[in-house]
């Protein structure tokens, strides 16, 4: 005998097993959108939130890229060694001016140097009395060479030499230039991954500052450089004549005697100059006054005429 089957708790069973497969892959979607979401809110495109999480992420840029601190072995080791600045200033008699001044540029560009500024002063147009002053700028290790070959060209009577230590600074730029490039680096590869245009802006603004620092403190390492490369020479040149006028230039007392004696002289200059202007007119006024004034007395009013001799 066959039994038959009930129709209505084959379908209870039915719906049932519907609802729990639902509400499982319900559950597994929710989760998948919640991981969605919160991998989207890490990126740098997350809506409102952007501009606060990018400038987080320029923060830890600016943390990934600062430098650590060097000794002073280690910092003279990165510069290849002690890098000074030295000048120096020679003072040099010369028979005559025009060779002496071809001497040294032909020694500068020997020693691999250059003559950056030059003033030379010709009394008459003629070589008596003559001097020149030249600046040099030659590589700071034959700087020694450089003078003994200056000395040279005439009788050496004055030298002076000064020496800074810049080995620190230049170190101290360079690690700058270093951190502010990869500064730079940084930051153009968040803008690269940003895409929300509030991340934008903000990070455009900042790379443009960071851009500008790092051109500013390169344009310092190069003014140090070139000062620690290339030593800096000022020659003075004198024919003896010059050098005569510049020690009869006596200081002290007596310098200072015949400076008074000479202002004195100069204003007293200018007093007769000032009388001798004013003379003529102050002659002119003065006569005309005294003929006014005999005139007024021999006619003025109420004057009383002398009373006839009653003799006569």
């Amino acid at each position: 005998m066959t039994r038959r089957l009930r129709p209505l708790p084959i379908l209870l069973a039915a719906v049932l097993a519907g609802l729990v497969t639902g509400c499982s892959a319900a559950d597994g979607g929710s989760q998948s959108s919640s991981d969605s979401g919160a991998a989207h809110g890490s990126s740098l495109s997350g809506g409102a939130s952007g501009s606060v999480e990018a400038k987080a992420a320029v923060r830890q840029a600016d943390s990934a890229a600062a430098p650590g601190k060097l000794s002073s072995d280690q910092t003279a080791q990165d510069v290849g060694g002690t890098r000074q600045i030295r000048t120096a200033q020679v003072t040099i008699e010369v028979p005559r001016l025009p060779a002496a001044l071809a001497q040294i540029r032909a020694q500068a560009a020997a020693l691999g140097g250059t003559v950056s500024n030059e003033n030379s002063q010709f009394p008459s147009g003629r070589d008596s009395g003559a001097e020149s002053e030249l600046t040099l700028r030659v590589p700071e290790p034959r700087l020694d060479e450089a003078l003994t070959r200056i000395a040279t060209v005439g009788h050496e009577l004055k030298r002076s030499m000064t020496t800074e230590d810049v080995t620190a600074k230049i170190t101290d730029l360079d690690s700058r230039v270093a951190t502010q490039a990869r500064s730079v680096a940084r930051i153009r590869d968040l803008m690269n991954r940003a895409k929300s245009l509030k991340d934008v802006v903000l990070l455009e603004s900042e790379l443009s500052q960071r851009q500008a620092d790092l051109e500013s403190i390169q344009a310092q390492q190069r003014v140090l450089s070139n000062q620690a490369d290339l030593a800096t020479i000022t020659v003075s040149l004198r024919t003896p004549a010059a050098v005569v006028a510049a020690r009869h230039h006596v200081s002290g007392f007596v310098s200072g005697f015949r400076s008074g004696w000479h202002g004195v002289s100069a204003s007293l200059a200018v007093l007769v100059t000032l009388l001798g202007l004013l003379l003529p007119p102050v002659l002119v006024l003065a006569v005309v006054a005294g003929l006014g004034y005999l005139l007024y007395r021999r006619f003025r009013p109420g004057r009383r005429r002398p009373a006839p001799d009653p003799t006569s």
